[in-house]
């Protein structure tokens, strides 16, 4: 039996019927979009990964602190580090002049710059995680899709079998458009879950790295507001 051709492939393609021919084109556009998805959103987390790293080893640094003022990223474009270090440094500034006893100041300035770090982690996070939705659901959508009208051909093609010795011959047409559909479902799929998967991976390092941006944080905090966190409660008066 001779392969078929491209042109034999398009022509039978072109020759299916309706439904088939809608299985196909919504497994393309989701092919486009998913691959579309997929070469932003690599350019996307590299940058952060850079970024994210580069503003933590500046923070490690003695006097980190005042050298890491709230800056936007490229082409005016706010990063997660920088977003996070501009909570921290709003929530410092606010808490600083907190008219409080030395005694708790320190303390409390600690607690809230802390939460304030968290909350703009975990927000930073769940936005660079929501367009992986679309990879997810590409990847489990399509091999279904695919499926149905693998289903849908073979039911189709039974049901216009003739009688006749050419059984084989009448069927045998739609069930290589029918199975088609499966074929293409999987290549469409497949580049959406092993993108999905290595996302998942950098943005785990990501949030990693943001966690340890947000200790380097604290530490320059603590630091800044020693004398409050080594002053001694205040006493009964005599």
């Amino acid at each position: 039996m001779e392969p078929m051709s491209d042109s034999g492939f398009w022509t039978l393609l072109w020759e299916t019927g309706p439904v088939i021919k809608a299985v196909f084109a919504v497994l393309l556009v989701m092919s486009l979009a998913s691959w579309s998805l997929i070469f932003l959103k690599w350019y996307e987390l590299r940058k952060v990964l850079s970024r994210v790293r580069e503003d933590r080893r500046a923070l490690e640094r003695p006097q980190g602190l005042e050298s890491m003022a709230p800056r936007p990223g490229e082409e005016g474009e706010e990063t997660p580090s920088a977003a996070v270090i501009q909570q921290g440094t709003q929530e410092l500034q606010r808490m600083a002049e907190v008219d409080l006893e030395p005694a708790v100041k320190g303390r409390v300035i600690l607690d809230c710059v802390r939460h304030a770090l968290e909350d703009e982690v975990q927000a930073q996070a769940d936005r660079l995680h929501g367009s992986l939705a679309l990879l997810a659901t590409v990847g489990n959508v399509a091999p279904l899709l695919g499926l149905f009208g693998t289903v849908w051909g073979i039911m189709n093609s039974f049901a216009h079998i003739t009688g006749g010795a050419d059984i084989v011959g009448s069927v045998a047409p739609g069930l290589a458009e029918a199975l088609s559909t499966t074929a293409f479902g999987l290549i469409v799929a497949i580049p959406a879950v092993l993108a999905h998967n290595a996302y998942l991976k950098m943005l785990g390092s990501i949030e990693a790295d943001l966690a340890a941006l947000s200790s380097a944080f604290m530490n320059r905090v603590k630091e800044r507001f020693s004398e409050y966190l080594t002053c001694p409660p205040a006493g009964p008066e005599d």
